[in-house]
């Protein structure tokens, strides 16, 4: 942990003079060393020793002090609401713990900093019973925290506490007093999402979680929502190889899309329904498929970036190399932003087949261990493919 000068000098009671003394004191002793305009402890032991040699009373009154000084937003530190959460946490002071906590949650969140946001969002739960009124602090209930946090949990590759959490979530609205009835929407979306993160960690039953989904909303109006499970179970039944019954789900899923007028989720519907029919040889239906959803997905990076992938193998797949390796250069191209990082990397790491398939194919190059059939018709195999 560092220490900005500036915040030092803040809770400091002491006079500049007298701090850099201390400090000189402090690194020639080899505790403290210097980094840029911060201080830090030489090694995690040292800092945890001097710590420990602090009275209760002490270290309330030090973490305070801290946490009071981040708050007043006046050094260079004050925007670092994780620092904040932490010393209101040792200062034992729980319902300023909990609301800093809330905001360092968004703020990791944003930044796309997912493994802090989600211990954040674990925090924040730990907290809840000791806050007075927790739902109008945190703009949420607790559902919907541990569903927000489980998310989260997930983006940062944690699916198995995913897990966990959305279980935790999905029992506390069955012993609710309305059921799970009085909470349909929320209850079907932590189903779904519940779905993605069995499939995260190859766990069977997505399946069966989408369809209980559908049951719990199916006397509600048309919805996105409606759109985009029975896209995701399209999606899954695809995988599974069952195309015709991804087809017919794709075709549920697209028209529920169409009535809500939802662009983004009727391309998803149309590029699994597209990589579902090449599943039966269906080639050119399935092409057809694919450049609609291609169309469609315009102004929606999610439905750009699925279609990029599928409509990438979908052509290396044909043997159409280079319109393959276009395809899957046209996506990551231009997008250089954080939010684009990780699916950028997903789009070249599915991607790569169509470049080595058209790499080996060149004059005098050696074939590459990932090279694929040079069959026209592709594979009844779907898993190439991304959901």
């Amino acid at each position: 942990m560092r220490v900005d000068h500036e915040l030092l000098a803040e809770v400091c009671p002491h006079t500049a003079d007298e701090i850099d003394l201390a400090v000189r004191e402090a690194m020639a002793a080899g505790v403290l060393v210097v980094d840029d305009t911060a201080y830090a402890f030489r090694h995690a032991l040292v800092r945890e020793a001097v710590h420990d040699q602090l009275l209760p009373g002490e270290r309330v009154r030090f973490h305070t002090t801290y946490a009071e000084a981040l708050e007043s937003g006046q050094t260079a530190s004050s925007s670092d609401a994780t620092a904040i959460s932490y010393h209101w946490m040792i200062a034992h002071n729980s319902a300023r713990a909990f609301a800093s906590s809330i905001a360092a949650m968004g703020q990791a969140r944003n930044s796309y900093a997912f493994l802090t946001a989600a211990r954040m969002g674990e925090r924040a739960l730990e907290l809840w019973n000791e806050v007075a009124d927790p739902e109008r602090v945190a703009g949420q209930t607790r559902v919907q925290l541990l569903a927000e946090t489980s998310y989260i949990l997930r983006n940062a590759g944690e699916s198995e506490r995913a897990i966990a959490l959305i279980d935790e979530a999905l029992n506390e609205v069955q012993a609710s007093e309305s059921g799970p009835s009085g909470h349909a929407e929320q209850y079907a979306r932590m189903l779904r999402d519940k779905a993605s993160y069995l499939a995260n960690v190859g766990h069977v039953g997505s399946i069966a979680l989408l369809r209980q989904a559908l049951d719990v909303i199916h006397l509600r109006p048309r919805s996105v929502l409606r759109a985009n499970i029975l896209g995701e179970l399209a999606a899954r039944l695809m995988l599974d190889a069952r195309f015709a019954e991804a087809i017919e789900t794709a075709d549920r899923a697209f028209a529920e899309a169409s009535a809500v007028d939802s662009k983004p989720r009727m391309s998803v519907a149309a590029n699994i329904r597209g990589i579902s029919k090449f599943g039966f040889g269906d080639i050119d239906d399935g092409l057809a498929d694919l450049a609609l959803a291609g169309r469609l997905a315009e102004g929606n990076d999610s439905a750009r970036l699925r279609y990029w992938v599928n409509q990438s193998d979908a052509l290396n797949l044909l043997g159409r190399f280079g319109d393959a390796v276009a395809t899957a250069e046209e996506g990551p191209s231009g997008h250089a932003s954080a939010e684009w990082n990780a699916p950028r990397e997903s789009c070249c790491s599915r991607t790569s087949s169509a470049r080595c398939s058209r790499w080996v194919r060149r004059p005098g190059r050696t074939k590459c261990s990932n090279e694929r059939s040079t069959s026209t018709r592709p594979s009844a195999s779907a898993r190439t493919f991304s959901v």
